[in-house]
């Protein structure tokens, strides 16, 4: 379960262009090596608790900072149900 929640964030992490690749969510998002989530998938593993964790601090903070701005409103909704999400898992 926590396997497509990580995908998700990056997913909507691309599409706004915070992140291009993999790589980059894995350094800057996960706190982890470029290798993370290739290795992830490449294992059939799910991430740790610790790197959902991390994952969802930083939306948590992105998301308290965009509430902020009224044009960020969409991303700010979906930040906060991403990090809902992942803390349910």
């Amino acid at each position: 379960m926590s396997k497509s929640v990580i995908y998700d964030v990056f997913n909507l992490l691309q599409q706004i262009g915070a992140v291009s690749n993999e790589s980059e969510f894995s350094r800057n998002w996960l706190c982890r090596s470029e290798c993370y989530m290739r290795t992830l998938r490449f294992k059939k593993a799910t991430p740790s608790t610790g790197t959902l964790a991390i994952c969802a601090s930083k939306l948590q903070h992105y998301a308290n900072k965009l509430q902020t701005h009224p044009q960020h409103a969409v991303l700010t909704l979906n930040s906060a149900r991403l990090v809902r999400n992942a803390m349910r898992r």
